[in-house]
């Protein structure tokens, strides 16, 4: 399985999604509804966090409700962990660009969330951070501001 394949919902999934099946999980549910036979799965990883879709895109396919990859269930997990939105050099950018954005808006006040996004070595790991600091941001600057912060670089770190 590859990053440019498309996972489609089994007529049991339509159903389960239909009904509003409540053994479905939000992330389970979230899932169901991108995987509508026309995103791949590089255009669903796009909406999880890393690490996030793998699991559950085994687990729904296990039960029924969406249709497995040719090569079965095994490469699943490790197909949608290999997914890489940006290089180095493009992380490189954000990061910094990121921080010296902080810098500039909070001047000292700043500099705890400067050092942990400098400590971010991967994509992945700066988009969990850029959550965590998200807090922190709405209490030194406000929530929109810092909602807006976090959404603009996840999206420069996912290639948008």
């Amino acid at each position: 399985m590859d990053e440019s394949f498309v996972f489609k919902r089994t007529p049991r999934g339509e159903t389960a999604l239909d009904q509003k099946d409540p053994s479905l999980g939000v992330t389970q549910r979230r899932c169901m509804l991108l995987a509508n036979g026309k995103r791949t799965v590089r255009d669903i990883a796009a909406c999880f966090r890393p690490g996030e879709l793998g699991p559950i895109l085994k687990e729904l396919v296990e039960l029924g409700l969406l249709q497995p990859p040719p090569s079965g269930t095994a490469p699943i997990v490790r197909t949608t962990e290999r997914i890489a939105f940006i290089d180095d050099k493009r992380f490189v950018e954000i990061q910094q660009r990121a921080m010296r954005e902080i810098t500039e808006k909070l001047g000292a006040k700043g500099n705890v969330i400067v050092t942990q996004i400098s400590a971010c070595a991967r994509p992945e790991q700066l988009r969990i951070t850029l959550r965590i600091v998200e807090k922190a941001l709405q209490s030194a600057v406000g929530s929109n501001y810092a909602k807006d912060f976090v959404k603009r670089v996840g999206q420069e770190l996912m290639g948008g």
